[in-house]
């Protein structure tokens, strides 16, 4: 008599409590639920190792872009090329003759890559024409040297070394550019 009065005070506990009988928590309910976080469980240990691959993937990637061109603003690479040669030429302290004007040509067996090439001449001593090659060898973004020739001024009685040549660099596109820069940002 004492249990058919527990089970009638549970239920009028619960019809005035406002709780529907399928939102008590009975052992069949809470089993199927911890079934169901364990599978979510599972479900998230799968996708966060799937993430751990892309990033180590997008890792790689942005090691072998390390050497091309990324440009980041408004200025296109055919001028921003030209104008990072014309900074190295002012740190190793050699003058500029002329600079050719830069054309930008895609690649045909790379989606995401343009190629930026002009001429250049320059002239100074051995010693400044020197630091313009180190200064371009050592650039984080590379700068490919084609064609150069490097001779003296006059055979006869050298003053100055001119040197005649073509700048290529290797510049990704900006969607490239964007998915290199936007997988930094996801990276936990």
């Amino acid at each position: 008599m004492l249990a058919v009065a527990a089970v009638l005070g549970v239920f009028v506990v619960l019809k005035y409590a406002n709780l529907p009988l399928d939102r008590v928590p009975f052992p069949q309910s809470i089993q199927e639920q911890e079934r169901q976080l364990r599978r979510l469980q599972k479900r998230l240990a799968a996708i966060e190792a799937e993430q751990s691959a892309m990033n180590q993937e997008v890792a790689k990637l942005r090691e072998k872009a390390a050497p091309f061109w990324q440009v980041q603003g408004k200025t296109p690479p055919v001028v921003e090329v030209p104008a990072a040669f014309a900074k190295l030429a002012q740190q190793a302290q050699v003058k500029v003759q002329q600079v050719g004007a830069p054309m930008a040509n895609k690649m045909l067996d790379l989606t995401h890559v343009r190629e930026v090439e002009f001429s250049v001449q320059v002239n100074g001593s051995m010693r400044e024409i020197g630091r313009l090659l180190a200064q371009v060898e050592q650039s984080t973004q590379k700068l490919l040297w084609k064609n150069v020739t490097i001779r003296p001024d006059n055979p006869t009685s050298p003053k100055m070394v001119l040197l005649n040549g073509r700048i290529r660099a290797l510049v990704l596109s900006p969607e490239a550019t964007r998915f290199l820069s936007g997988a930094v940002e996801h990276e936990g």
